[in-house]
Order: C-alpha cells, then sequence, then structure tokens
C-alpha cells in the first residue's frame, strides 16, 4: 500500500515528486530510488495509518515508530544532507516534524536504520510547523487524509528506505450535542475551533469540532477537570463560551450553544464595521462584483432588507 507522492499514485497535493523516482524493495527495505535533486521525494502511507477516520485529534496517546536510513553519494558534503521530515497532511494543508541532521548519524551508508518517534501530545507542542502559516493545528488534525515521510537533499541524488513502519494509539472521550445557527438558511459551518479554558480563563487546549447539520462531535481535554468549552465557528458567528463542562473519563452529552449571526468582519462583534460591509454589499446578488458571502448573513445568495433587518437585531452584540 505505499506509494510515491505522484498523481499517478494517487497523491494530490504538494510537493509532487520526481517522476522517474522508483519505489522498490531493496535490502530487506521500502526504498525510495531517487533521479535526480529538484523535485522532493516522500514516500506516502498506506490509508490504514490514517487512522479513526482521519480524526487525529481523538487520538489521547500514540506512538508513529519507523527504521529510517539515508544514502547520500559521497559528493554530497555533511552541510548539504537534511534529515527526516514527518508530514500530516489535511487535503492541501500539512503539520509537519522535523528530526534535524544533528539527531541523525552523520555519515550513514548502511540500512541499519534508525527509531524516529511521535507521540501524540507533541500535536499540541510547538513542535510542529504548519503550511499555509497561520492555519489551525487543530484543524488538520480533526480531518487527516495523507502520512508522508522522507526529506531532501540540496544537491546530488540520495537512496532512502524506510522499514518497521507502525503506529499505535488510544482514543479520547468526545463531547457531543447540538449547535443553533440562528437566522441562516443554509451553508451552515461544517466544522469549529473549541478552546477549552481552565477556571483561571487559561486556553489548555484547542480542538476541532465537526459540524452536520446542527450536530456536532468534538473531542475533551485529556486531563479531567472542569471547563469552559469556548465555540469559535468563525464569520458571521459571535464566538460562544459554556461553563461548567466535567471531563471525568467519559463522553460529555448536551453541550449545545446557540450563535448570535452579524460579524461580518470577524472581530467577533457586531458593530458600525460590519454595518459598513453590509452596506457596501447591498442589493448585490450572488455573481456581482461587490457580493459578499459573509454579508449575506441568512444564505439566500442576495444582501438584502433580510440581512439588514438579521444585522440591526445583533447590532452592539459581542462574542465571548
Amino acid at each position: 500500500g505505499w506509494k510515491r507522492n505522484r498523481v499517478e499514485d494517487g497523491f494530490a497535493p504538494s510537493p509532487q515528486g520526481d517522476p522517474a523516482t522508483v519505489v522498490a524493495w531493496k535490502n530487506n527495505a521500502l526504498t525510495l530510488l531517487e533521479a535526480g535533486q529538484g523535485a522532493n521525494d516522500y514516500f506516502v502511507a498506506p490509508d490504514r495509518y490514517v487512522v479513526n477516520g482521519g480524526k487525529f485529534n481523538g487520538i489521547a496517546s500514540g506512538v508513529f515508530t519507523f527504521d529510517y536510513s539515508r544514502q547520500w553519494p559521497e559528493t554530497v558534503t555533511v552541510a548539504n544532507r537534511n534529515g527526516v521530515v514527518f508530514r500530516i497532511y489535511s487535503g492541501t494543508t500539512y503539520a509537519q516534524f522535523d528530526t534535524p541532521i544533528a539527531s541523525l548519524p552523520v555519515d550513514f551508508f548502511d540500512l541499519s536504520g534508525i527509531t524516529h518517534t511521535i507521540t501524540t501530545p507533541e500535536f499540541n507542542s510547538g513542535s510542529w510547523t504548519v503550511s499555509p502559516a497561520n492555519t489551525p493545528l487543530a484543524k488538520i488534525l480533526g480531518n487527516v487524509t495523507a502520512i508522508l515521510v522522507d526529506g531532501e537533499v540540496v544537491s546530488g541524488r540520495e537512496i532512502n528506505s524506510i522499514d518497521n513502519f507502525s503506529f499505535t494509539y488510544t482514543l479520547r472521550k468526545k463531547m457531543t450535542g447540538s449547535l443553533i445557527f440562528n437566522n441562516r438558511m443554509a451553508n451552515l459551518p461544517t466544522g469549529a475551533l473549541v478552546e477549552f479554558l481552565d477556571s483561571n480563563g487559561v486556553v489548555v487546549e484547542t480542538n476541532w469540532a465537526t459540524i452536520s447539520g446542527s450536530s456536532y462531535e468534538a473531542y475533551l481535554p485529556l486531563t479531567n477537570g472542569v471547563y469552559s468549552a469556548r465555540f469559535v465557528p468563525g464569520v458571521p458567528f459571535l464566538a460562544r463560551k459554556v461553563d461548567g463542562v466535567v471531563v471525568a473519563g467519559n463522553d460529555v452529552t448536551g453541550i449545545s450553544p446557540s450563535f448570535i449571526n452579524g460579524d461580518i468582519s470577524g472581530n467577533n462583534e457586531v458593530g458600525p464595521e460590519d454595518f459598513s460591509a453590509l452596506s457596501t454589499a447591498f442589493g448585490s446578488f450572488l455573481g456581482d462584483a461587490n457580493y459578499s458571502a459573509a454579508a449575506d448573513l441568512n444564505a439566500d445568495d442576495e444582501v438584502g432588507p433580510a440581512d439588514f433587518s438579521i444585522l440591526a437585531g445583533s447590532f452592539g452584540e459581542f462574542g465571548d
């Protein structure tokens, strides 16, 4: 089930690897034989490792383990060698964890391998970088579509081998309920950030709620306690906080906030900026140059009196 990061192998996101690179079983390991430098070639793990329906935010604890070997031509100097890259994709966005060259053997010309272990608590640490920048890590982990492993040298060709890949994990408990999006006809959010705050108002964990119609599910913090859950569905809805969410080793049900409609600007309040944005788009229809999906508060493909009425009813409101 392993493949390359190529369209013909079923991998759509960037980067696309060198089409001449070959994946083969060589010296008792899965091996990438690079045709040349210039395209990043990655191992794409089989779909069976995209566990829990891709909802990695539901993993309470887990460990990826694999042996990795890299053989550089002698012409590739140490300065031009790099480490192992581990990527978790969600569509075209990804989170990346790097093992730098300092953590790997310098002259690595055999297939004895190394073991690279990643534990899921690192998902909420500063160890991961995301692309595009500022993409919420929780959003990526809420819908994982592919796992990639590899690296790339600055110049020259290399041979990469991977073996004994495994992933062991346990799942965390869920929070479920319904979400009420006021004065909205269609195009309801399909997901929302959920921040869990302690008694001091400090965010201790951020997760991603998957929404289907009016129902949702989100994963609870790993540590037991009493939290406030702050839901952030995004424009045009204000954020809402629900206090008294008790995490004690069981699923939590019935947490069902209601969201005020009208925050066109996304600053978590309904005020003059939103009125100005609606005025600019007023009278427009879907496809018009001045049409604004954000200002189309009831999602009926036009910005008109109904949207003005919604905004007027919410004017002066603030989100949590």
